[in-house]
C-alpha cells in the first residue's frame, strides 16, 4: 500500500474512532438505584377492566374516551365515534407496567425541562392521564412527560409525576399517549384483512354510465368486463392504482348524516366484492364543496361465520356516519371521460320536462366537523355527558392540535 493512502486511512479511522467516543459519552445512561424495578403502580393492573373513562389533556385540550358496556370505546370529542380499542388497551396495559428507574427533580421550575408540568398550560409538554371508573371515582391521575433513552435494558423509558405529588420519576415501559383526536380512532375505511377484489363496480351519480372490474383468481389483475360506453380511463396502471386507493382509503373527518342527505344526488357510487365474500358500498357525496362518503358492508353465506360478524360490526360501526374524504382520492377512483356531444345525446335519456323539475331542492349543507378546531378566544363547546358519572372528569373541549414534536 502507497504511504500516503495509509496515511490518510489512519486519520480517517482516528477521526471515526473519536466520533464514537464523543457520541458514547453525550449519551445519557440512568444508573440503576435502590428503586430500579419497582412497579410504579403495583396495584393496578387488577383496576384495569374497571375502568370506564379515560382522558388525556395536552396544552389546554383535552381528550375523552368513554367505555359502553360492551367493552368498545368511543371518543366523546367525536360524537362518540368508535375509537381505537386495542391503542387504548395498549395505554392502560402500558401504564400498569411501568417500572422506576430512578427519582427525578422535585422542583417545580425544573418540570418543563422533563415535560412534567401542568398539562393545562398552552404551551405545556406533559399529557395528563385521568383514569375513572364507572361510578366516576378517579383511579389515577398522571402526568407523563419526554421519552427518555439510555434506560437499562430496553431502553424504553418516560418521566412522570403524580399531580399531587412533586416528586417526578424516570419510568421503563412503552406508554404513547401523544397525538390529537385524530390517532386515537380508526381512519381506515376498507379493512385489509378482507382479502383481493374479485369484482369492482363504479357508476356516476345517474347511474347510468358504469363500468366493471372482474378478477378470474387472485393472483390476477382486475379487468374491464362490462363498460357502458367507450369512454373510460383503461390504461392497466390506473385500474391498479384505483384498487390500490380503494382499499387504502383514510377519511380526513366524520360527521353524522344530515336529516337532508336525501337531498344530495350523490355524485359516484363504488361497489367492491372480495373473493372472501365480503362486499361494500361506498355512496359519494358533495356537500359543502367537500367530497364525503356514505359506507355501507355485507357479507355473503359463503363468507363464513368470522366474515360475517366482521362484516356485521363494521355495518354497525359506519351507520349514521359519513366520512369526509380527499379530492385525490376521489380522483383516482374516478374512470369516466367527459363525453362527446353526439355520445352524449345516445348515453343520456330524453327527460320530459315536467313543472315540478323546474323546481330545485335546496343543497344540503356540510355536516359539521367534528374536528373542527376552536376559534381563537371562543369558549370550547363542551362534549355530552357519558352515561357513567363523571363528575370529577377534567373539562372537555374540542380536540387539540397534533403534537409532532419528538421528546
Amino acid at each position: 500500500m502507497d504511504p500516503r493512502s495509509f496515511v490518510k486511512l489512519l486519520w480517517v479511522s482516528l477521526i471515526f474512532a473519536v466520533l464514537a467516543v464523543i457520541a458514547w459519552v453525550r449519551a445519557p445512561t440512568y444508573s440503576a438505584g435502590v428503586f430500579f424495578g419497582e412497579k410504579l403502580l403495583p396495584d393496578f393492573m387488577p383496576q384495569v377492566n374497571d375502568i370506564s373513562v379515560m382522558s388525556i389533556e395536552h396544552g389546554g385540550q383535552t381528550v375523552t374516551f368513554v367505555r359502553d358496556a360492551l367493552g368498545n370505546w368511543t371518543l366523546m370529542e367525536a360524537e362518540n365515534y368508535p375509537a381505537d380499542k386495542e391503542r387504548i388497551r395498549n395505554t392502560l396495559i402500558g401504564i400498569s407496567e411501568l417500572e422506576k428507574v430512578e427519582p427525578k427533580t422535585a422542583l417545580e421550575e425544573f418540570y418543563a425541562d422533563i415535560g412534567v408540568e401542568d398539562a393545562s398550560l398552552p404551551d405545556s409538554g406533559s399529557y395528563l392521564v385521568t383514569l375513572l371508573d364507572a361510578e366516576g371515582k378517579e383511579r389515577l391521575a398522571l402526568l407523563v412527560g419526554r421519552s427518555a433513552r439510555g434506560v437499562r435494558w430496553d431502553g424504553t423509558g418516560h418521566f412522570v409525576r403524580f399531580p399531587a405529588d412533586k416528586q417526578s420519576w424516570l419510568v421503563r415501559g412503552f406508554l404513547d399517549v401523544t397525538g390529537d383526536a385524530r390517532t386515537w380512532i380508526d381512519t381506515r375505511l376498507f379493512p385489509q384483512d378482507f382479502g383481493p377484489l374479485s369484482s369492482l363496480i363504479i357508476a356516476d351519480g345517474t347511474k347510468e354510465r358504469e363500468i366493471i372490474f372482474s378478477r378470474r383468481d387472485e393472483g390476477k389483475p382486475l379487468e374491464a368486463e362490462y363498460r357502458s360506453d367507450d369512454y373510460f380511463v383503461k390504461d392497466p396502471e390506473f385500474i391498479a392504482e384505483t384498487e390500490k386507493v380503494l382499499k387504502g382509503l383514510n377519511f380526513r373527518d366524520v360527521a353524522r348524516k344530515p336529516e337532508n342527505l336525501k337531498e344530495s344526488q350523490p355524485f359516484l357510487f363504488v361497489r367492491a366484492q372480495t373473493f372472501s365474500g365480503v362486499g361494500m358500498m361506498l355512496t359519494f357525496h358533495l356537500l359543502g364543496n367537500k367530497p364525503f362518503v356514505e359506507v355501507t358492508a355485507d357479507a355473503e353465506k359463503s363468507a363464513g361465520t368470522s366474515l360475517r360478524k366482521a362484516a356485521v360490526r363494521l355495518a354497525a360501526r359506519h351507520e349514521g356516519w359519513l366520512y369526509q374524504v380527499s379530492p385525490e382520492d376521489v380522483s383516482a377512483l374516478f374512470p369516466f371521460m367527459a363525453l362527446p356531444s353526439k355520445a352524449k345525446k345516445a348515453a343520456v335519456k330524453p327527460v320530459r320536462k315536467e313543472k315540478e323539475q323546474v323546481l330545485k331542492r335546496p343543497s344540503p349543507k356540510a355536516p359539521s366537523s367534528v374536528f373542527a378546531e376552536r376559534k381563537e378566544g371562543a369558549a370550547p363547546k363542551k362534549s355530552p355527558v357519558p352515561t357513567v358519572k363523571a363528575a370529577s372528569l377534567p373539562p372537555v373541549s374540542k380536540a387539540g392540535k397534533k403534537n409532532e414534536k419528538k421528546k
